[in-house]
């Protein structure tokens, strides 16, 4: 009985896998031309620099408060 659950089960995986795999070959030649747009690489840019800074508060506010519980 398990060994008929654990083979539907690898089936299902199997099968969704697949689906993926499937969709990423049929989305791959509709991205290609947006790799070479200067708009994305600016986005990506701004995303970059936008994550930067709030990794970069985030240290700061958790500095600030360790400074805080040790100290005061």
């Amino acid at each position: 009985m398990f060994t008929k659950i654990l083979d539907k089960g690898k089936k299902i995986i199997l099968g969704f896998v697949g689906l993926l795999a499937s969709g990423v070959a049929s989305a791959a030649p509709l991205l290609d031309p947006l790799v070479f747009d200067p708009q994305i690489a600016d986005v990506t840019s701004d995303i970059t620099t936008a994550g930067t800074a709030l990794i970069g508060l985030a240290i700061v506010a958790m500095s600030v408060r360790w400074v805080k519980a040790t100290f005061f």
